[in-house]
């Protein structure tokens, strides 16, 4: 359930990013470098900015699998993370590091009286400003993990864990898992995957993409589709485009009717045919009020002997016969 600060005003929620850029400017620093790519702050001309790399957290851990090199991959993260975050842990953390004590203040007593209005616990998921203490409560875990990793790439509690050589995955997991215990964390085991072969590694770090934009979706709806297009052309020029990720962005684009891709689909019969149905929606939905699609479906049909017949069955339903 998608929890908010909605008893702060807009004032308050300009304070409380405030107050997490001044926590960041101290916690930032101390991120493992080329390892974390979840919120954080930087200098952006004369202030400071928060910023977030979820495409170079995915890229990264794929370059890393695509390298091999090793016995095996784990992905995994945290049960209930933001919910499960001891506020006076994160407190007392924070100030052990030397962040802004009057930042951090604040911070909490703003987060205290959501918890107390709603009766929960942890930080709230969805206000930017909680993604820098969200980032930084893990750098415990962060430096134990690397003492057995030989490649480690976390986006807030999403982890991909590379072995240092004489490890197996059991000590791995065993590391992280004694690591999260001081903070009263846990993994989530039903979330944790390893990965002996180097093609399935590869495989499984794309799907965090969809996963990702599934949930940029559910927070903001059509407003993350900027997201949804820069992912789809990043996968169409990396030649990554398979029938799952084909399924689901042509039919996220159907369900809100954006011709973003529909030139790619209509038009490059491979790409229409790794789901003619699919496909055939979609060119049905966006596509049909364009008279050059229609005549290249058309022209299709009449020339060419190789359409499958799935795809030639699809044709001729959104042609009306």
């Amino acid at each position: 359930m998608l929890r908010d600060l909605s008893l702060l005003s807009p004032r308050d929620l300009v304070w409380l990013r405030a107050a997490s850029v001044a926590i960041g400017a101290t916690t930032s620093s101390l991120l493992v470098p080329g390892g974390v790519f979840s919120a954080r702050v930087e200098r952006a001309g004369r202030g400071w900015a928060i910023v977030r790399d979820y495409p170079g957290f995915r890229l990264a851990a794929r370059a890393r699998a695509d390298a091999w090199e090793v016995p095996f991959m784990i992905r995994t993260d945290l049960a209930g993370y933001y919910g499960s975050i001891p506020l006076g842990l994160l407190a007392t953390t924070l100030l052990g590091w030397g962040c802004d004590a009057e930042a951090t203040a604040f911070f909490v007593d703003r987060v205290e009286r959501w918890q107390r209005r709603d009766s929960v616990q942890g930080l709230p998921i969805g206000p930017e400003a909680c993604g820098i203490p969200g980032t930084a409560f893990l750098i415990p875990v962060d430096r134990q993990v690397a003492a057995v990793t030989d490649g480690s790439y976390r986006f807030t509690d999403d982890m991909v864990l590379f072995p240092a050589a004489g490890n197996d995955h059991a000590a791995v997991l065993r590391t992280l898992d004694d690591a999260l215990e001081p903070l009263h964390l846990s993994r989530s085991k039903d979330k944790t995957f390893v990965y002996e072969d180097r093609l399935e590694a590869i495989e499984a770090v794309d799907r965090i993409l969809l996963a990702y934009l599934g949930s940029a979706l559910g927070l903001w709806g059509g407003r993350a589709l900027g997201k949804v297009r820069a992912a789809y052309t990043e996968v169409i020029e990396g030649g990554r485009l398979d029938p799952t990720y084909h399924r689901w962005f042509v039919r996220t684009f159907t369900h809100y009717r954006d011709p973003y891709a529909l030139d790619i689909v209509a038009l490059d019969q491979e790409v229409f045919d790794l789901d003619p149905r699919v496909s055939a929606d979609y060119v049905e939905e966006c596509g049909l009020d364009r008279q050059y699609i229609v005549d290249t479906v058309m022209d299709r049909l009449r020339e060419r002997d190789d359409m499958s017949a799935g795809a030639r069955l699809h044709a001729l339903r959104i042609l009306g016969g």
